[in-house]
């Protein structure tokens, strides 16, 4: 699915294994990762190369301001999202030329909403680490619980038995006792 491109259905094939077999899952956890990385590579080198275009066709203020649109799409996470600095720069350059402070307005701009991106993007990492140490938690606290059950219904199992012999014991000595005290025939 990914070779063909089809990321979101390879992403929601691998959501759905369930969480029976913790290594099964955990691997499967860690190819969403670099599937999803795939997919954001992708679309950040087709961005970027739309941008390049974009401003190759029309290297001016209105130009830079599609581009700078497009290259705010591209995620953080990107390949190509060093690749941006020098696009940036040579627009940067160019455009020093007229509406100067327009630019450095909407690079402001742009640059604030990466650093909120990024710190949105560093608190879901955050989440996500938080929510994998609560499975772990809870797989850990279920596999003690089934621990203790499983001592619990051996001990269990062991003193039936002991009282069972004990019963049986009982049993033969009431047994014994009774067959004593019975008139001898012969």
């Amino acid at each position: 699915l990914c070779k063909r491109g089809n990321y979101d259905e390879a992403m929601c094939l691998l959501l759905q294994v369930p969480d029976i077999d913790r290594d099964y899952f955990l691997k499967c956890q860690e190819q969403i990762g670099e599937i999803y990385q795939q997919k954001i590579n992708l679309q950040g080198e087709q961005l970027f190369n739309k941008a390049k275009l974009m401003w190759a066709q029309s290297p001016n203020a209105a130009g830079a301001l599609e581009v700078i649109d497009l290259l705010e799409q591209i995620n953080i996470s990107a390949q190509c999202y060093p690749l941006i600095d020098s696009l940036t720069k040579e627009i940067s350059v160019q455009l020093q030329k007229d509406k100067e402070r327009e630019w450095q307005f909407k690079l402001r701009q742009y640059e604030d909403s990466k650093a909120k991106e990024q710190r949105d993007f560093e608190f879901r990492v955050q989440q996500y680490k938080h929510k994998l140490a609560q499975e772990e938690k809870i797989y850990e606290d279920n596999k003690i619980r089934e621990q203790r059950d499983f001592e619990y219904r051996k001990l269990q199992d062991k003193n039936e038995l002991a009282l069972q012999k004990e019963y049986i014991e009982a049993a033969k000595l009431v047994a014994i006792e009774y067959a004593k005290n019975q008139p001898q025939t012969i």
